[in-house]
């Protein structure tokens, strides 16, 4: 038998996406800050879509490679955040989808609005 009980200790395995949402990113201060930087962070966000494995176009939307790729080039890997916090924060951003396996483009990946929402978390987490 598996025992799982430090599983739901963890604050990874607790989080409420939504909470995030509601109670720090959906407010003016913050939208007037995305709003005021958002040409910088649309050429953030294309610079970090990865290129097709056999070439061809960039995907319209950022991986988790891509994603923790900025996350070293920006250094904000430390010993304070880990690249396993890059990561959910990547993970905790992502919008819900139905079907991950019939659309894993979607699921694996954050539009640009996932994406400053994946910037805030970490910016809150700092």
């Amino acid at each position: 038998m598996c025992d799982l009980t430090g599983v739901m200790r963890s604050a990874a395995a607790r989080h409420v996406s939504n909470d995030f949402r509601l109670n720090r990113l959906y407010t003016e201060e913050v939208d007037l800050l995305l709003k005021h930087h958002q040409v910088l962070l649309k050429a953030l966000y294309s610079r970090y879509r990865l290129k097709p494995v056999g070439g061809g176009l960039r995907s319209k939307q950022v991986r988790l490679e891509g994603w923790l790729q900025l996350c070293n080039d920006a250094h904000l890997v430390d010993s304070g955040f880990t690249l396993q916090d890059a990561a959910l924060c990547f993970l905790w951003s992502r919008m819900y989808v139905l079907d991950e396996v019939k659309d894993y483009q979607r699921y694996s990946s954050v539009t640009f609005v996932d994406f400053l929402e994946a910037l805030a978390r970490v910016a809150d987490m700092k």
